[in-house]
């Protein structure tokens, strides 16, 4: 009799008749209080319910039964995890790791339990090695997001405690004005940090991209000038300060750093725009189309990518080949009521 009951939950569980297989392994229960098994079985119904704080004492009593019972301690940690109980969650998924280390769920759920807990540096690595067996699940890459967020807010915290008056911490406070839109204070954050130290990477260049929204190119100049002093190689400076200067209406002074810029980095799709421009302004309208012809072919933002048809649409009208320039006209207005729908989105 007991073991037709067994057969009959299990059945009922594996058909997904979870009320009916409750009902077997209950009685299996009332008959043998001691198996050990019996308990896990109506635990995983219970789980399976998504009856988590029903699960938990079920589970709890079958280990208590049975202690080297199998596949018990890693759902616990999880159904303790589903009722808020993080620090029982988190023992429990250790010890589960430590017994089955080839359970793909349990860094999933062992980094979520890290992360309610504000340990962050121990929930990145669990939570890292679940996204690589999973990388496309988004639910843990959103935990994964937190955690480092998490971590960078610490650290910060523990900067601000250590030197809260060093440029250091006026880049980190820059930083985080910047990303919250408060762009004033950022660049004072940001000049207090250069102030200390003239040296540090990055400062320059960061307070000139806030001039550049600003439409402050005079400034942004002076402070790409002063971030390629410390890093005369880096394509993105040299980029920006071309642009700056293109802006400006210096495009004499723009094309040398904008060479330099795809001299390092020939990907760099925008430079190769500016770059047409420059030299279109100068009226060599065979480097300009040159140029424009290899932004065609590289990755560019949606807004370029409009722009970048009108303007092969006026060069081609200005070297007298009309049909190449209604090409890219109608591209254009193809592209710009494209871009207008998904704005209107």
């Amino acid at each position: 009799m007991l073991r037709q009951h067994i057969r009959a939950g299990l059945e009922a569980q594996k058909a997904n008749r979870l009320d009916e297989a409750a009902t077997e392994f209950e009685t299996v229960i009332k008959m043998a209080p001691k198996l050990a098994q019996a308990y896990m079985s109506l635990g995983f119904v219970r789980h399976d319910q998504h009856r988590y704080p029903e699960a938990i004492p079920l589970f709890e009593k079958a280990m208590e039964l049975k202690p080297e019972i199998k596949d018990v301690r890693a759902f616990l940690g999880f159904d303790y995890l589903q009722t808020g109980q993080l620090s029982r969650a988190a023992e429990l998924l250790e010890k589960a790791q430590e017994e089955d280390s080839s359970h793909a769920q349990i860094n999933a759920w062992l980094g979520t339990a890290y992360l309610g807990l504000g340990q962050y540096r121990k929930a990145i690595p669990k939570l890292e090695a679940a996204f690589k067996a999973q990388p496309k699940n988004v639910e843990i890459l959103f935990y994964l997001a937190r955690a480092y967020a998490g971590v960078s807010t610490q650290l910060n915290d523990e900067l601000f405690k250590l030197a809260p008056d060093s440029p250091e911490a006026h880049v980190t406070l820059g930083i985080s004005h910047a990303a919250s839109g408060r762009n004033d204070e950022a660049v004072r954050e940001y000049k207090r940090a250069a102030d200390l130290n003239p040296q540090i990477p990055g400062v320059h260049s960061a307070l000139g991209d806030l001039y550049v929204s600003a439409s402050d190119y005079e400034s942004a100049e002076k402070a790409y000038g002063e971030e390629l002093q410390l890093n005369p190689v880096s394509a993105v400076v040299n980029y920006r300060y071309g642009v700056v200067l293109e802006q400006l209406g210096r495009s004499p002074e723009a094309v040398p750093y904008l060479q330099k810029a795809l001299a390092s980095d020939p990907a760099l799709g925008e430079a190769y725009f500016h770059l047409g421009r420059a030299y279109f302004d100068q009226g060599d309208l065979k480097k300009a189309e040159a140029a424009w012809l290899n932004a065609l072919n590289q990755k560019l933002p949606p807004q370029m990518e409009v722009s970048l048809h009108l303007q092969l649409s006026q060069l081609y009208r200005k070297t007298d080949r009309p049909e190449t320039a209604e090409k890219h006209l109608r591209e254009f207005k193809r592209l710009q009521e494209q871009l207008l729908a998904q704005e209107k989105k």
